[in-house]
């Protein structure tokens, strides 16, 4: 009989593997890895202002201090004249920074623990959380389908997009949303450190054999998933740190697609 904790850990890395191999695929298309890993660092400081703000719920104050620090990104460029990625470095280690100097400030409570939130605890989720990962999960896999076509469209072909009149910044707005529920909850699972892995992995896997954008979404939902459950088992197995086992094995997923990819494409004449 599987034992409860690992039931647990098994549930809410499946939803946050899926959710965030869905997610992903408009990461990597976009080219926004450095987004997530910076919207990451930045759930951190919403952690320490909810702790603060208590009984101010919690996952809500890492959505809004996040979904801010995503949303002033843009004005920061236009104001500054600076480039995103050094817009993004900015807020990114600031935000990181600024969390980890307001935890020190947060009175002693032997439930709260900086590691948790820089490196996941997936092993101690309850219930209760796994609902809230869930509904979080889903309401943000829904904004995406919600302007799936205008999302792949002004994504894969700017020129259409333009041509129809859809809007950027209103679609940027609908993915920084989304991208910052799920973090809000992969904060949970994997921490700060490695929230990134599962938006990037999954469709990084998938985009070796996929030939369509549906296809590379319905792949990397897939891979994401395995990749959860394989660490998961892998991590209880062998007593290794469950979130940084997720990922190892995701990595190695990788090498193991990439390397079938190269010898099918020299088998080929």
């Amino acid at each position: 009989m599987v034992e409860d904790f690992i039931l647990r850990a098994l549930i809410a890395s499946s939803i946050a593997g899926s959710a965030g191999g869905f997610l992903g695929c408009l990461v990597v298309w976009r080219r926004l890895a450095y987004i997530g890993d910076s919207l990451a660092h930045m759930t951190l400081l919403g952690a320490a202002l909810g702790f603060f703000l208590s009984p101010f719920p919690l996952p809500l104050a890492i959505f809004l201090v996040t979904l801010l620090c995503a949303l002033a990104i843009p004005f920061l460029q236009h104001i500054g004249g600076l480039t995103g990625d050094a817009v993004l470095g900015l807020l990114a280690h600031g935000a990181l920074a600024a969390g980890i100097v307001a935890m020190s400030f947060v009175p002693f409570n032997p439930y709260i623990n900086l590691e948790t939130y820089l490196i996941g605890d997936i092993l101690s989720t309850t219930w209760d959380e796994i609902i809230l990962i869930a509904c979080g999960s889903a309401l943000a896999c829904g904004l995406i389908l919600w302007r799936w076509r205008r999302l792949v469209t002004a994504t894969l072909h700017a020129p259409l997009a333009r041509a129809e009149g859809l809007s950027p910044s209103g679609l940027r707005i609908i993915l920084m949303i989304a991208l910052a529920l799920y973090m809000t909850m992969a904060i949970r699972i994997l921490g700060v450190l490695l929230a990134t892995s599962l938006l990037i992995i999954p469709p990084l896997i998938a985009h070796t054999w996929s030939s369509s954008p549906p296809m590379m979404a319905l792949s990397s939902v897939t891979v994401g998933l395995a990749m959860a459950l394989a660490g998961v088992g892998a991590s209880f197995v062998y007593d290794t740190p469950t979130g940084a086992t997720i990922v190892l094995v995701g990595t190695g997923a990788f090498v193991v697609a990439l390397l079938a990819r190269l010898m099918i494409g020299r088998s080929r004449p």
